[in-house]
C-alpha cells in the first residue's frame, strides 16, 4: 500500500510514475520473498502499468542492470534511485 500512502490527505506518491518506481524499488529492496525478488518487482511494475493503460518497453537487458543496481544499492541513496527508476518508466512505457 505504500505507492498510495498519504500524510495530510496528500499523497507522498503522486502519479502514476512515482507510484510505480515506489512499488519496483521496494518490491526489490524490502525481499517480500525468499527468492525471485527481482524477477517478482518486475511482473508486478509490469501488471501495475497494464492495469493503468501503458506497456513497459525497456530494453531487457537495461531493466536488469537496473533491478541488480538497486538490490545492491545503499538505502541511503533511495531517493536519487527513485528519481531514476522514475524517470526510466516514464520514458519506457507507452499508452496502450
Amino acid at each position: 500500500m505504500t505507492p498510495f500512502a498519504t500524510y495530510g490527505k496528500k499523497y507522498l506518491y503522486r502519479g502514476l510514475w512515482e507510484k510505480s518506481a515506489i512499488l519496483f524499488y521496494l518490491m526489490i529492496k524490502n525481499h517480500p520473498f525468499e527468492n525471485g525478488n527481482k524477477r517478482i518487482a518486475l511482473v508486478t511494475l509490469v501488471h501495475f502499468l497494464y492495469k493503468n493503460n501503458y506497456k513497459l518497453e525497456m530494453d531487457p537487458d537495461q531493466l536488469y542492470k537496473l533491478s541488480k543496481d538497486i538490490a545492491g544499492s545503499n538505502p541511503k541513496v533511495k531517493q536519487e534511485y527513485l528519481k531514476l527508476i522514475t524517470k526510466e518508466i516514464k520514458i519506457n512505457s507507452q499508452g496502450r
